[in-house]
């Protein structure tokens, strides 16, 4: 009964989260956002391309559009494992995008469940 409780509560605290992507929108240049992107998570040429026209022919220049972008790349991805890893990827960005209070960006634990206090948190250290 308790882990239920937990496990809804957890879900509710996700689902708000990723809704509040859906109305931050990406500011300045989104080639450059992309490449800041691309920098960070070492992507090739091809792959920061590859991101970069899903982003721009999706047309969602929102966060949630920038991680649907690169999951959608994922398809386009021939090696499974790479292709995995750009699916992961988009689960990364999906929890570290900055919230709207005007938090700095930052990419969560391995498991966001495991904090000091046991549940999830608004920001990581």
């Amino acid at each position: 009964m308790v882990e239920a409780a937990v496990s809804e509560a957890t879900f509710r605290q996700v689902a708000q989260k990723l809704q509040k992507t859906r109305d931050i929108r990406l500011t300045g240049d989104p080639v450059k956002s992309v490449e800041v992107l691309a920098n960070r998570y070492t992507l090739n040429d091809t792959e920061r391309a590859g991101v970069l026209r899903h982003l721009i022919v999706e047309g969602d220049l929102r966060v949630y559009g920038r991680v649907n972008a690169v999951t959608h790349f994922s398809q386009d991805v021939e090696d499974y494992d790479r292709a995995t890893e750009f699916e992961a990827l988009g689960g990364k960005l999906s929890w570290s995008w900055p919230l709207a209070t005007g938090r700095s960006w930052r990419m969560p634990p391995e498991n966001p469940r495991s904090t000091a206090t046991g549940v999830l948190r608004d920001s990581w250290p």
